[in-house]
């Protein structure tokens, strides 16, 4: 290629001048703060860049667009290292959030509904005003509830071991497990409590009625059972003060164990120096054998029997045990005072006869 001379006088036309220089160094940017107009453009930096590279509208929408979620709805997962020196402090009204692990710290507000599926990491909840729990509380509870409304629990069939518990309404349905305590001051609107395999009472039981067993081991502080409609007894009832009965004490006669009667503490005396020496033998039942002298036919023979026992208006009940033939002699009680009372023997034998009568006797308690 060749430049030909013609063409010079063109190529010098139009070169720089020396005299434009001036006008063209006044219009440009300066390097220290430049105030440039009109749309300026610049590459792009790759997202997450973090140095003084110059930062495009672009770079910055992607950047906000993906740390700041959508205002109507908190959808995805926020991990809190993202999250740097947050003030955020409170979140409004919230339509529904799902948290997928634990929150630490103190939430305070009003929570409409926690679904129980959605809360398995909770272990703490601070003090709650009000809680309304809709399903079963899987797990252990620790703290103090003040009360808890029974209509709230419908679904609450285990509470693991209290230490204290206060029920102000009826427990309907079944209880199981141990309780150590049920103070009766409590329990006001307690009507039933179904079966219960072993129960000690350290105060009084005020009931309409009461049924099953009650065994007397466990009893030694009941003092009165008010009026009872039909009682059973299958063992021995051991009674230190006095049995009421209104209507009557009844025993089955054709019973072959111990009928009416004193079971124990009956004692014996034998008469000394004739038929009409006075004893003391003490005590509701008892036997006497008398002295051997002999009696006359159609004689009588009365000694005094004294025992503290006896009051005025008792019957002392007798019968011969044994001693002379059948039929020799016929027994009565001639008096009976405090402390006192008379027997005299009639000999009906038809002969003198001299006997140790052996006379059985029982004392029925008077008005």
């Amino acid at each position: 290629l060749f430049v030909k001379y013609a063409d010079t006088a063109s190529m010098i036309a139009n070169h720089l001048k020396i005299s434009d220089t001036s006008s063209m160094l006044s219009s440009r940017a300066p390097l220290s703060s430049p105030s440039l107009t009109g749309i300026p453009t610049a590459p792009t930096a790759l997202a997450g860049t973090n140095n003084t590279q110059i930062a495009t509208t672009a770079y910055v929408t992607a950047a906000v667009l993906s740390g700041t979620p959508s205002a109507d709805a908190l959808t995805g997962t926020t991990l809190a290292v993202n999250v740097k020196s947050s003030s955020l402090t409170s979140l409004g009204t919230l339509t529904g959030l799902t948290v997928t692990a634990p929150i630490n710290g103190s939430i305070t507000g009003t929570a409409s509904t926690v679904t129980a599926a959605s809360q398995p990491a909770i272990s703490s909840v601070g003090t709650l005003t009000g809680l309304t729990v809709t399903a079963p509380i899987n797990g252990s509870v620790t703290g103090s509830a003040s009360t808890v409304t029974a209509a709230s629990q419908p679904a609450i069939s285990s509470v693991g071991t209290l230490t204290g518990l206060t029920v102000t309404a009826p427990i309907n349905g079944s209880i199981t497990g141990s309780a150590s305590t049920v103070t009766a001051a409590s329990q006001p609107a307690i009507s039933s409590v179904g079966t219960l395999t072993g129960l000690t009472v350290s105060g009084s039981v005020s009931a309409s009625s009461v049924a099953a067993t009650i065994t007397t081991a466990a009893q030694p502080n009941i003092t009165s059972v008010g009026n009872l409609t039909n009682l059973s007894v299958a063992g021995n009832a051991s009674v230190t003060g006095t049995v009421t009965a209104t209507n009557g004490l009844y025993a089955s006669a054709s019973s072959s164990a111990n009928g009416i009667g004193y079971s124990s503490g009956g004692s014996s005396v034998t008469q000394t120096g004739s038929k009409t020496s006075a004893v003391t033998i003490n005590g509701l039942s008892g036997q006497i054998t008398t002295h051997s002298s002999s009696l006359g036919w159609l004689s009588s023979a009365t000694f005094t029997v004294n025992n503290s026992a006896v009051k005025l208006k008792d019957v002392p009940m007798l019968a011969i045990s044994s001693g002379g033939g059948t039929g020799r002699y016929i027994l009565s009680v001639d008096s009976v005072q405090d402390g006192t009372f008379s027997i005299s023997v009639f000999n009906k034998s038809g002969s003198t006869v001299s006997d140790n009568i052996v006379i059985n006797f029982v004392i029925i308690r008077g008005n």
